[in-house]
């Protein structure tokens, strides 16, 4: 069993994929999720939203992951997403979740409120290097006005429990599926926040938020 079992984010990854690893390594940075109006390929991270009367607004946030480049472990490329780890917060407003969708098979055991912990054995694959992880539709109260939706790294735990990840800035967390044998190799994600009714005197800062050392720098991958 791995170290991480004492954590509920790779307990979920173990129970999903069926799969015991024998160790969990930290593979660094690698990945950025998109919280966007759309599933893209171009991702709309700004949207106006008239408010419905007593209602407020409606929306429908995605959650997609975009991998640039392959990190290989073992020759193996990583083509799909086993396991995940992330939690939504939302800034301005006070919100409901309505719904949330997330890829077939796949199982989600995060309690607190926008927690995602899913796992699913045979992966979420990439398409054009983009593997879609959640939809949910929200109910943002009110009269919603300069609302941003981001990561929240404290509602990710898994971190605490590895080598080397603790104090990096991890966002959220991600590792290859089960039936690849890939299960215990974690990387970073990075996330680019999205923004509703937006009238700031400045622009919606689109750039990632995103933790410290990129997976070409760990050495479990320099003799690739």
């Amino acid at each position: 069993m791995i170290r991480l079992c004492r954590s509920l984010g790779v307990a979920v990854l173990i129970v999903a994929s069926a799969v015991a690893a024998h160790a969990s390594l930290w593979a660094g940075h690698y990945g950025t999720i998109h919280l966007a109006f759309n599933e893209g390929p171009e991702f709309e991270h700004i949207l106006n939203s008239e408010p419905l009367p007593r209602v407020g607004a409606i929306v429908d946030l995605y959650v997609c992951l975009e991998i640039d480049g392959e990190a290989t472990y073992r020759k193996e490329a990583f083509l799909s997403v086993g396991g995940y780890e992330l939690q939504l917060a939302v800034e301005g407003a006070e919100w409901e979740i309505l719904s949330l969708e997330l890829p077939e098979r796949s199982v989600n055991v995060g309690v607190e409120k926008g927690t995602l912990y899913v796992g699913k054995y045979n992966g979420i694959e990439f398409v054009d290097g983009v593997a879609s992880l959640a939809h949910w539709r929200l109910q943002i109260k009110g009269d919603p006005e300069n609302v941003v939706f981001r990561l929240n790294p404290e509602g990710i735990h898994t971190c605490n429990e590895i080598e080397d990840c603790p104090g990096t800035g991890t966002q959220a967390i991600w590792t290859g599926s089960g039936a690849a044998r890939q299960v215990g190799i974690v990387f970073s994600a990075g996330y680019v926040p999205a923004y509703l009714n937006w009238s700031g005197e400045e622009a919606p800062d689109l750039e990632p938020v995103r933790g410290e050392v990129d997976w070409h720098e760990r050495d479990m991958f320099k003799d690739e």
